[in-house]
C-alpha cells in the first residue's frame, strides 16, 4: 500500500469526541471493495487494541460499492471486532445497502443502529451510559 493510501485510511479510521464521549468513526464513503477491505484492516488493529465492551463506533457507508468481497470482509471485521464494541451506528445507507446490511448483520449476528447522518449518529452515541 502507498503512503498515501496509508494516509487516507488514517484520515478514514479514527476515533473522535464528542460531547465528552469518545467515539470511533470509520468513514467508507465512496470506497469501493478493495478500498473498504484496506479500512477494514486498520479498524481492526485500532478496535481490538481497545478493553472489551469499550468502543463505541460509527460506520459511514455513503456511496459504498458492495459485492461479495465487500461482504465477507466485513463480517470477519464485525466477527472479531464485537467482544470490543459497546455500540455500533451506521448512516448512509440506500436501499441497495440495507439489503446487503441486513444480511450482515445476520451473518454477523450484531445489532447495529441505523441513522441517516453522522450527526445523529453522534447524538445516539453520546448519550448512551
Amino acid at each position: 500500500m502507498s503512503w498515501e493510501a496509508m494516509m487516507d485510511v488514517s484520515r478514514r479510521a479514527r476515533f473522535i469526541e464528542h460531547k465528552g464521549k469518545r467515539l470511533y468513526l470509520i468513514d467508507a464513503e465512496g470506497l469501493g471493495a478493495d478500498g473498504v477491505v484496506a479500512l477494514a484492516a486498520q479498524v481492526a488493529r485500532d478496535v481490538r487494541s481497545q478493553p472489551l465492551g469499550s468502543v463505541l463506533t460509527i460506520t459511514n457507508a455513503k456511496n459504498v460499492v458492495a459485492d461479495m468481497k465487500l461482504i465477507e470482509a466485513l463480517r470477519a471485521l464485525t466477527d472479531g471486532n464485537r467482544p470490543h464494541v459497546k455500540a455500533a451506528a451506521v448512516t448512509g445507507l440506500s436501499g441497495m445497502h440495507r439489503m446487503v446490511f441486513n444480511t450482515l448483520k445476520i451473518l454477523a449476528r450484531r445489532d447495529f443502529h441505523v441513522f441517516d447522518t453522522v450527526d445523529e449518529a453522534k447524538e445516539f452515541l453520546s448519550k448512551l451510559e
